[in-house]
């Protein structure tokens, strides 16, 4: 008999509160009847089973309520040399009722190490009652170990902070977005970004005409701050990785010790010691019915846009161009619109994705576009985004033979 070895009974605890089961040592799991999860907890109780081969496992049915589970298995073992003997045998699970550690505080009313509250100043509950289906569709209140419902939203209570944080983050990935975002993209639609969560949306054309709005500030308002500390927190979009990053505005830095955190989606191209422009929502005054209705106590302080080139820039010619239509030439302001013009060019310069919609071609020497090269020759950056020369076109004119 290779199942000797094998018990014939063992016991399961089980927490009634949670409907959790312990695995020892002292680790309680959520498991449903006849998962994957429970048979792999089953598992680990008998001992004997490192003697045989296991060939097979699965479930025996038993009534729900019976307080037993019944697995029967499938061994296998060599006996002799080149002789296998393979049995079959059941072995019964006893569940006997214990109160976990976590049930055990609650009941005590020492209950939580974290809390999640959510709040919405709204006239209508039916947010949250959308909420509740989403948080039991996608299992996220296991790890809860009380939910209070107060006034404006919920509190959910947790023994560890990691618990807590795994909340806000689901939270982050279903509720609405933020009515504070940045757009990073105009094409037949309107692309939008929550720097805080990376959550994207677009706005179609359709939507926006039917109630147009305004932005609230533009490149014109872009302050310059200086990188300190960069902190990832995981989330990444693509190119885009959230991160915590510690500013100084760059006309105060080494003048005082004022330093903002700003939540940022640039966590993969800053580090510290670069220079980033972005929007200084502490000390602007915007006239705008909209962000006055805001809660003034959840705006940051400072919203990053996008890194800062401003010497390699300078100190290197361009190796391409652009073509413009022949057009006639009003008297407009030249001065504007070539800073317009170079600010388009380094939008290319540091876009790739932009630059798929747009022809770049090889400049010669002599065409190449003439930048101000009154910089300091020590800083240099080495992640400057260059543009390839597999990217560029060569120029054709009409006195070129063009074969169809």
């Amino acid at each position: 008999d290779i199942t000797d070895g094998i018990p014939k009974q063992a016991t399961l605890q089980f927490c009634r509160n949670c409907e959790r089961y312990l695995q020892p040592p002292n680790i309680w799991i959520r498991a449903e009847l006849e998962s994957r999860e429970l048979l792999s907890l089953c598992l680990k109780k008998l001992k004997g089973l490192n003697k045989v081969k296991l060939i097979d496992a699965g479930f025996i049915w038993t009534e729900p309520h019976s307080r037993r589970i019944k697995v029967k298995l499938t061994v296998q073992k060599e006996v002799f040399i080149s002789t296998l003997i393979q049995q079959i045998t059941e072995v019964e699970f006893v569940v006997n009722y214990q109160q976990c550690g976590d049930c055990t505080r609650l009941m005590a009313k020492n209950t939580w190490q974290a809390m999640v509250q959510v709040r919405q100043k709204v006239n209508h509950k039916r947010t949250f009652l959308f909420l509740e289906q989403l948080i039991l569709k996608h299992h996220a209140h296991k790890d809860t170990i009380n939910i209070k419902e107060v006034k404006d939203g919920l509190d959910f209570f947790y023994a560890h902070k990691s618990h807590a944080v795994k909340m806000v983050e689901f939270l982050n990935a279903v509720v609405p977005i933020n009515p504070l975002v940045l757009c990073y993209r105009v094409g037949n639609s309107i692309h939008i970004m929550d720097p805080n969560t990376l959550a994207v949306s677009e706005i179609s054309t359709s939507v926006y005409w039917r109630q147009p709005f305004n932005s609230l500030a533009t490149t014109k308002n872009l302050v310059e701050y200086y990188v300190l500390d960069v902190e990832p927190l995981g989330p990444t979009r693509g190119k885009y990785i959230l991160a915590d990053i510690l500013v100084a505005r760059s006309s105060d830095f080494g003048k005082n010790d004022i330093t903002f955190y700003a939540r940022s989606h640039l966590g993969g191209i800053l580090s510290p010691g670069d220079n980033v422009m972005g929007y200084d929502l502490s000390s602007s005054n915007f006239n705008d019915f909209a962000y006055d209705s805001l809660n003034q106590n959840y705006l940051p302080d400072v919203v990053l846009v996008k890194k800062s080139y401003p010497q390699k820039r300078r100190k290197n010619r361009r190796n391409w161009k652009l073509k413009s239509l022949a057009k006639e030439e009003e008297k407009l302001d030249l001065e504007k619109m070539d800073q317009d013009y170079e600010l388009f060019l380094r939008d290319l310069e540091e876009d790739s994705e932009l630059r798929q919609n747009v022809n770049l071609y090889k400049a010669n020497n002599n065409n190449a576009m003439d930048i101000d090269t009154t910089v300091e020759e020590n800083n240099d950056e080495d992640d400057f985004p260059e543009v390839k020369l597999e990217e560029l076109l060569d120029e054709l004119t009409l006195d070129d033979d063009v074969i169809p």
